[in-house]
Formats: structure tokens, C-alpha cells, sequence
């Protein structure tokens, strides 16, 4: 995504104007010509604040766990996260983007998940564009789980993904998947575009309770190979 503000390198008519994509900054600054590049960007109040409300996404958490294997960080009106990788790429960069392939890539029996263990988030998620569920006026915190999945034909089947509180109550929830998951998946998960491969969450309606404990659990599978995962977080005040 890009932004534009005051003082914004984004926006040719502001001032502090430096490239108007993501490549054509790189190339400006020196990064060799074979990188692919991608950006995210958040005009969140503070530093601490702009890295917790990336992580309190969909798209965004999804790209902060991507293969990129090299970071640029920009922070002043907006925050800015250049993310670039080269080993093993192909083809032209184009001006913003990070193909799932080569890079730097999770070991193919590992699972990555956020929240992590006994963490301590936010209760709702926060304001991302787009919207992955527009529908749903105030989504809890997202939970994500990530395999590895760094060619077209890598999946991450979906049989569930549940959320309960501390008393063993179910939190009504929506489970996001890549849309070459969707006939490997339980029938009630939903096929979202702008997921990859090798990732799915778990979006709450609505948003979760003040200093609580939850636990998570997935079941589903990499490539036809069962896999589950079980985890607690808790909310803040």
C-alpha cells in the first residue's frame, strides 16, 4: 500500500517527494536492480504503536511474516516497512511486490502463528485497508498460522480453527483461506484473494473481552500432511 501526507515522500505535490513506488526508491538508494520490493505503510501515532497495529492486521501481518530477506524502516509522519529478496527470484521486479517463491523460507514441518505464545494484545483489531472482512463492523484480534508455501501448488487445508476463552466458551469467528485451499477446507472457511499460500486466520466478530485469556487451536494440513496447533494469548485491559 501507499500513503500520502504532509512532508510525504509518496506524493510529488508535498514536499520531501523522493519516488513515488516502492522499486523505484530502491533503485534511487542503491539496491541492486534484481531485488523485488514491497512496502507497507502506517500513519499510526508512534513507532511502538505503528508495529503493533501491523501485527493487529491481516494483510499486513501476513506481509511482515513474509520471505522478504532484507528491511528498510521509515519513521516520521508515516511509518514505512521496505521489505525486499533476491536469492532465488526470477523475472523483473515490478514497483511493489514480494513473490511468495525464494527468499528466505520457513523449514517445510514448521508453523508459524501469531498471537504467540502467552502474549499479551490488543482486543479488537485495528484499522486496515482494504478490509479483509468489511462486513464485520469491529473484528477482534486476528489470529493467523503460516507453513511453508513458496510454490503455486503448496496448500494449507483448513478442517478448523476454534477460539475459547479461559471457561471453555467459543468465540463466533471467521476463518480466512487462499483460494487454492478452498476444497481441501471445512465448507464454513472463506476464500480471501489477498491471502497466499501457506497462510489462514481466524478473524473474531467481534471484539474479544478485557484481560482474558484465550486458547486457539488449528487442525488442517500442508500438502495433504495433518498438522494441528495449540496456543494461548491474553487481551489487556
Amino acid at each position: 500500500m501507499n500513503g500520502t501526507g504532509v512532508g510525504s515522500p509518496f506524493n510529488p505535490v508535498l514536499g520531501g517527494f523522493y519516488a513515488a513506488y516502492p522499486r523505484d526508491r530502491a533503485t534511487k538508494a542503491g539496491v541492486p536492480a534484481a531485488t523485488w520490493v514491497g512496502e507497507m505503510v502506517s500513519g499510526t501515532g508512534s513507532a511502538a504503536a505503528c508495529l503493533s497495529g501491523m501485527t493487529n492486521s491481516v494483510y499486513h501481518l501476513q506481509a511482515l511474516t513474509s520471505n522478504a530477506e532484507t528491511i528498510g524502516l521509515g519513521y516520521n509522519t508515516y511509518c514505512v516497512f521496505d521489505m525486499g529478496t533476491i536469492t532465488g527470484q526470477t523475472g523483473t521486479p515490478t514497483l511493489n511486490a514480494i513473490p511468495v517463491g525464494g527468499g528466505q523460507q520457513m523449514a517445510a514441518n514448521a508453523i508459524a502463528y501469531s498471537p504467540v505464545d502467552n502474549e499479551t494484545v490488543d482486543k479488537a483489531m485495528g484499522g486496515e485497508s482494504p478490509q479483509p472482512a468489511p462486513d464485520i463492523a469491529n473484528p477482534g484480534h486476528p489470529l493467523m498460522v503460516r507453513v511453508r508455501a513458496d510454490v503455486a501448488t503448496d496448500v494449507l487445508s483448513v478442517s478448523s480453527f476454534t477460539l475459547v476463552d479461559s471457561l471453555g466458551a467459543s468465540v463466533p469467528g471467521r476463518i480466512l483461506i487462499a483460494p487454492n485451499a478452498q476444497s481441501a477446507s471445512t465448507s464454513t472457511a472463506a476464500t480471501d484473494s489477498g491471502l497466499n499460500p501457506g497462510v489462514a486466520f481466524f478473524l473474531p466478530l467481534s471484539p474479544l473481552g478485557s484481560q482474558k485469556t484465550y486458547t486457539a487451536t488449528f487442525s488442517g494440513a500442508r500438502n495433504g500432511v495433518a498438522i494441528t496447533k495449540s496456543w494461548s494469548f491474553k487481551t489487556v485491559f
